[in-house]
């Protein structure tokens, strides 16, 4: 275990951000922040088109947002593309970094790859794993490897294996290969690092 998996939110994090990912916004929310069994605290969230995760929008992030889409007014800033980036001038408590956001530059093509965030490797094995298991009974790994990018392409028309984001691999695994604890027909369940894609 690392230490930082403590801390695993359902908010976006600096890190998973990193130098920036572009994302399109697809609304702003009110929601209960609060810990279970805590009182109520309120707070505003953003959602985003490409992304699995929100980001809990402060103060900071909240002007950011007015200056690049020109208004004060959330329901004003759906639809609007914009770069999140890990600013590493932000200081808090000692610790360096925090999300800022700013104007998205760029074409919608490089934008969507941008917005790749860094696919979890336990969904990655789990749908592929599953995969193999409708596969044929002696199937190679690279016979496989082949079905599986002609069957993405059915659900994400143009998306290469290697392109899949988490949210989607979910979505191929909850429609039609559904992950299992069972082992594969042809041996062990592969590492994910041995996954090819």
């Amino acid at each position: 275990m690392n230490v930082k998996e403590l801390s695993n939110s359902r908010y976006l994090k600096k890190e998973e951000v990193g130098d920036g990912i572009t994302a399109t916004i697809k609304s702003v929310v009110e929601e209960n922040v609060a810990m279970e069994g805590k009182p109520p605290e309120m707070a505003w969230i953003m959602y985003f088109t490409e992304l699995e995760k929100p980001l809990w929008l402060k103060p900071t992030t909240g002007a950011q947002l007015a200056a690049i889409c020109g208004s004060e007014e959330s329901d004003n800033w759906i639809g609007k593309r914009v770069e999140l980036y890990n600013d590493m001038g932000v200081s808090f408590n000692g610790t360096r970094g925090g999300i800022r956001i700013r104007k998205a530059h760029g074409s919608p093509a490089a934008a969507q790859q941008s917005t790749r965030l860094p696919t979890d490797p336990a969904v990655k094995a789990e749908v592929w794993n599953a995969f193999k298991l409708v596969c044929k009974p002696g199937t190679s790994d690279q016979d496989a490897a082949v079905m599986f990018a002609e069957t993405v392409d059915v659900f994400f028309p143009g998306t290469k294996p290697k392109d899949l984001t988490t949210a989607q691999l979910r979505k191929m695994g909850s429609s039609g290969f559904n992950p299992t604890t069972n082992p594969l027909e042809t041996g062990e369940a592969l590492d994910p690092s041995d996954i090819p894609f």
